[in-house]
């Protein structure tokens, strides 16, 4: 099974960490981010992920994960309170002393317990497709479009869809002209392998046409989409389609830009002709029967790209179009 891609709100070490010190977690905001196996979700960020970099109230950049270099027993310096000795989450005061104080017990203490500790640590490489933005101050959004939004945790999933329509309403979106987001030379998760044309004429004995290369064509299809809609982003394998755009009834075309990856439903909607999809623009249409439902919101609205940021060929649409004209 292809594990989905992800969007991540990462913050950054811009100030005295309450918990970490040392130079091995100061970030380079534009090429790197640093973390430990002791942070929440410190596994589940893979590359080919999306990241947004914040410094809790700024958002400063947008990248895709090329690699992550993982690095065990690593020396870390943890600041622990003195009296429950938790972990400490609080930064110091800077005008008040003593100057920390607990989030746990509530005790108020100058100096923290500092231990030496072994770690894995976890390094990303997101250089290739960063994008720098003028310091956004968005706090309250980010935290709202958060999948946990009472956690604190520095690591936190986002919502993706909720993510994209931010960006777009400061006119800010991902790099495109970087091919090989999450691509390095040690991972082929994302090859893919041919799925072979089928021959139309043949069929089984129950007239249903021989689909030898479905299999490797869903296989390509949930890597080159992420295992999400072509069209909502969803991420539920089991509601997703592999769908032919020119009909495998007629061509046996198992081309990866011959498929969309989409939800159930709206599959049916496409091989009603419901919905349809311009060629050049890839924006969807809907029929007005479908005005006063809840598919009317995805009329003139395009389809998501690629992972690897590029769109769908505009040939097998183009083709569908001539080849519906003339039934």
């Amino acid at each position: 099974m292809v594990s989905n891609t992800k969007t991540w709100l990462l913050l950054t070490k811009t100030s005295e960490d309450p918990q970490w010190i040392g130079d091995q977690y100061s970030d380079e905001i534009g090429a790197s981010y640093k973390w430990n196996h002791k942070v929440p979700n410190h596994s589940n960020i893979k590359e080919g992920d999306r990241i947004a970099i914040w410094d809790g109230e700024n958002l400063l950049g947008i990248s895709v994960i090329d690699a992550i270099t993982i690095t065990e027993n690593q020396h870390a310096k943890y600041q622990r309170c003195p009296f429950c000795f938790k972990g400490l989450v609080n930064p110091p005061r800077v005008v008040r002393a003593p100057r920390y104080k607990c989030k746990y017990c509530k005790e108020e203490f100058q100096d923290p317990n500092i231990e030496d500790i072994l770690v894995t640590g976890y390094s990303s490489n997101h250089q290739s497709a960063w994008v720098s933005i003028s310091p956004l101050p968005i706090r309250d959004n980010l935290i709202e479009i958060a999948v946990r939004p009472k956690t604190q945790h520095s690591i936190r999933e986002l919502i993706p869809e909720a993510f994209d329509s931010l960006l777009a309403m400061q006119s800010i979106k991902f790099r495109s002209d970087t091919m090989n987001y999450g691509l390095n030379q040690n991972n082929t998760s994302r090859d893919f392998q041919e799925a072979p044309n089928d021959d139309p004429s043949v069929k089984q004995n129950s007239a249903r046409r021989v689909r030898n290369g479905q299999g490797a064509f869903r296989d390509n299809l949930l890597r080159a989409y992420g295992s999400r809609c072509a069209i909502t982003g969803e991420g539920l394998e089991e509601v997703l389609d592999a769908i032919h755009i020119l009909p495998h009834s007629e061509s046996g075309i198992n081309a990866l830009d011959n498929g969309l990856l989409m939800r159930t439903d709206l599959h049916n909607l496409f091989d009603s002709g419901l919905m349809s999809i311009d060629p050049k623009t890839k924006i969807i249409f809907l029929d007005n029967k479908l005005k006063h439902t809840s598919y009317w919101k995805f009329n003139g609205v395009k389809l998501r790209d690629k992972v690897d940021g590029t769109e769908i060929s505009e040939k097998y649409l183009q083709e569908r179009e001539n080849y519906l004209q003339h039934q």
